[in-house]
């Protein structure tokens, strides 16, 4: 009978062990991951010739939402075309299109008190001088700029993509809001 009360409170503290681990873990994946957000339009403003820029230059905003420092950041667009196949199928080609700054070795945490509009270098802006109008114009064409981080404190990295797929209605003249926000001034 002794055996018998050790043997189950050995297995329901495995077991409880074993939940707890699953939970801590699961918390783990979903808080301390990278958290990107990007902005759901591109901005076109007229090129600078100071800089030696075109006349129309296209600029995405990225930003960590997360509290610690994302570390080996990528940035890649691609501009995607969908080939129709036959019988409601697609097959979609990749091509890779040229970013300003693609690569960032790290962006800053985001700190959630303070001033809404503080450049705290945790929003990021990063350019093409390729002609973007013209690519998403074609009903199976699109773009999808793709975000690559890995998080400052656990190593965790996460993919983050966004599809842009009209040109009248995702690219904007103007310019990003400062700060987190991903409106328009």
């Amino acid at each position: 009978m002794l055996l018998n009360i050790f043997n189950d409170q050995f297995f329901l503290g495995i077991l409880a062990s074993l939940i707890a681990s699953i939970i801590f873990l699961f918390i783990i994946l979903i808080f301390l991951a990278p958290s990107i957000k990007i902005s759901g339009f591109i901005v076109k403003r007229p090129g600078i010739p100071e800089r030696d820029e075109p006349d129309n230059v296209y600029v995405f905003k990225i930003v960590n939402m997360s509290y610690f420092k994302c570390f080996d950041v990528n940035l890649e667009l691609f501009r995607l075309e969908r080939l129709p196949l036959g019988n409601n199928r697609w097959d979609t080609r990749y091509k890779k299109m040229t970013l300003f700054q693609g690569s960032l070795k790290f962006v800053p945490g985001y700190w959630y008190f303070g001033d809404v509009n503080s450049s705290g270098g945790f929003a990021m802006l990063v350019k093409t001088y390729e002609n973007l109008e013209g690519f998403i114009d074609d009903d199976h064409v699109f773009l999808q700029l793709q975000v690559t981080a890995r998080h400052g404190l656990t190593g965790l990295s996460r993919v983050f993509k966004k599809d842009f797929a009209s040109a009248h209605e995702c690219i904007k003249t103007g310019k990003h809001k400062q700060g987190r926000e991903l409106g328009m001034r």
